[in-house]
């Protein structure tokens, strides 16, 4: 799964998913903000494609720190962090555009994660974003009103030309047995990855949100 990134100052408000009627929730306002900021918004995905890095955060701490690579981008092994020497430029395009970072994926995603890690339900953890790509509803399905049932899910939201938000959910506890016997079992990085993988994909499979499900 993609890694999940927090300390997001986006919104003002704590989030609590599944407070209103309409699903998915806060559509409405995830919008606005969006349409309200696009253009700092933008401009933060067009320094990230001048730049070399490929992630770029902000710290609980206030610091800036980037991912790159060494030599080809997206090379296998370790991909290293540093702390940008543009911070201060950084801070400023995150601020004016409400949020702190900015990355982009293998897929060719260009994503901005907001402050939204729960659900109604309990322990149900969310993961939602900005995402910026033409070809997202190749791999993601349409909202709908019937997914707000399912244990795990991922789907989109159309905002405008090549926007959308993406929105993801799990129970907390979905890996917990899998994590429980990682020490037992001596499981490699890998082979937990790719346990951990089969596992989401099955749940979101269950659920009908992911793309090409049975129905």
């Amino acid at each position: 799964m993609a890694s999940k990134l927090i300390g997001i100052v986006f919104l003002t408000f704590i989030v609590i998913l599944g407070g209103c009627s309409k699903w998915p929730p806060f559509e409405q306002e995830l919008t606005s903000q969006f349409l309200e900021n696009r253009e700092e918004i933008e401009l933060l995905v067009h320094e990230l494609q001048k730049a070399k890095y490929t992630d770029v955060n902000t710290s609980v701490g206030g610091e800036i720190f980037a991912f790159y690579y060494e030599d080809e981008k997206w090379a296998e092994g370790p991909v290293p962090q540093k702390v940008p020497k543009d911070q201060s430029k950084w801070r400023r395009l995150f601020t004016s555009a409400g949020l702190d970072n900015v990355s982009e994926t293998y897929e060719g995603d260009f994503v901005l994660f907001l402050d939204i890690f729960y659900l109604d339900r309990p322990e149900t953890e969310a993961f939602i974003s900005y995402v910026n790509n033409p070809n997202i509803r190749t791999r993601y399905k349409k909202c709908e009103p019937e997914f707000s049932r399912s244990k795990c899910g991922t789907c989109v939201v159309h905002l405008e030309d090549d926007w959308w938000i993406r929105y993801g959910w799990e129970p907390s506890s979905l890996l917990s047995d899998l994590d429980e016997s990682r020490e037992t079992r001596q499981l490699t990085g890998d082979k937990y990855l790719e346990e951990a993988s089969a596992i989401w994909e099955a749940c979101l499979y269950d659920g009908g949100t992911q793309v090409n499900a049975p129905n």
